[in-house]
């Protein structure tokens, strides 16, 4: 008689690993998940202590200001104003403006880049705070990420104030903290302006950016004085 064997069937169903090294890796993942979250969730303080500032009030104790004052009284009750077509001369003039300026510069910029536009234009601000110009800016923070110690620095300047608009808790991760706090982050300031030594102003679309001042760029965008 010949003696038969029946071979051992082995179970080929995967086995799922159930041991301390996977729990803990389940642990460690969701404890990074919540400091992720709680971290896109943090929130700016509100009771950080501002420097109390009003607009320059004597404009007419500055040689443009006198020379506005002059021109206006020859035409009583109107605005006078001129539109600027070329980012050449939109760009001049506004350095023109930081090199003019005697008394204040205030600013307000959606995006500031840090191309040779935005460099040129923060060293006039620099020469004209150098020279006792106060210079105030207001920034949107939405295109400012890696650039605080730049920020710092500027604002560092006993003549220079720089002032963020809604900003970024996390300097770092914003993506997350936009989903966590879209509702404040997705209110933004657009404002475009300059003004010196409150007399004369120039307000339009173009950010300061190197991209934003060739003649071509947009049909409509258009500066006013």
């Amino acid at each position: 008689m010949r003696a038969t064997h029946t071979p051992h069937r082995y179970n080929d169903a995967p086995h799922h690993c159930t041991g301390p090294g996977k729990r803990l890796r389940a642990v460690a993942l969701c404890l990074g998940l919540t400091g992720i979250l709680f971290a896109g969730c943090a929130g700016v303080p509100k009771d950080y202590p501002r420097t109390a500032s009003k607009a320059f009030q004597d404009h007419a104790g500055t040689a443009l200001g006198r020379y506005v004052d002059k021109a206006a009284a020859r035409h009583p009750g109107e605005s006078g104003f001129a539109i600027i077509r070329s980012g050449k001369i939109a760009f001049t003039a506004r350095a023109a403006f930081a090199e003019l300026a005697e008394k204040t510069l205030d600013m307000q910029y959606f995006i500031w880049e840090p191309d040779a536009t935005g460099r040129l234009l923060a060293e006039r601000l620099v020469h004209a705070a150098d020279r006792g110009v106060r210079v105030r800016v207001l920034l949107d923070d939405i295109s400012f990420k890696g650039r605080d110690p730049v920020l710092a620095a500027l604002d560092a300047h006993p003549n220079i104030e720089i002032r963020m608009v809604n900003p970024f808790a996390q300097r770092g991760a914003r993506g997350l903290e936009f989903l966590t706090n879209f509702r404040r982050l997705n209110h933004r300031m657009h404002n475009k302006t300059l003004v010196m030594d409150n007399a004369l102003a120039i307000v339009g679309g173009r950010n300061v950016s190197t991209a934003t001042f060739p003649d071509g760029f947009f049909l409509l965008n258009r500066q006013l004085v």
